[in-house]
């Protein structure tokens, strides 16, 4: 877990693209641990603006879109959680939307029940 200023200090040393990376790993082992600190880091304003800046809103995107497809569930949770936080702020509220993620929530919500209420509150508020 990320703690405090440990949030705002990875991203003031250029964590986020790091993880981002690693999120786009081939490899589980690597994708889980940088999804999870992602979703830890979504909680601070700045940290927000830096993942959409580094298109990490795209990668959440593509993960929720193929929620169900054998990709570890862990994963997909942090992805939903921290696209739930992104959407907190009206711009990245607004991105959501014109990247197509409140399309995508929608056809989450109706195609896997395990899913349903998260995607149906992130739904909600983009």
């Amino acid at each position: 877990r990320v703690h405090g200023e440990g949030k705002i200090r990875i991203a003031e040393l250029k964590g986020i693209p790091a993880l981002l990376k690693l999120a786009r790993s081939a490899r589980v082992d690597a994708q889980r641990p940088a999804m999870a600190t992602l979703c830890e880091l979504s909680m601070v304003a700045k940290n927000q603006t830096e993942i959409v800046r580094e298109d990490g809103l795209q990668l959440l995107l593509e993960v929720i879109s193929q929620v169900g497809s054998n990709r570890d569930e862990d994963i997909e949770e942090f992805a939903l959680q921290t696209l739930a936080n992104l959407a907190i702020n009206s711009e990245n509220e607004a991105m959501i939307v014109k990247a197509g993620g409140q399309a995508i929530l929608t056809k989450l919500a109706q195609g896997h029940p395990d899913q349903q209420g998260d995607a149906e509150a992130i739904g909600r508020k983009v």
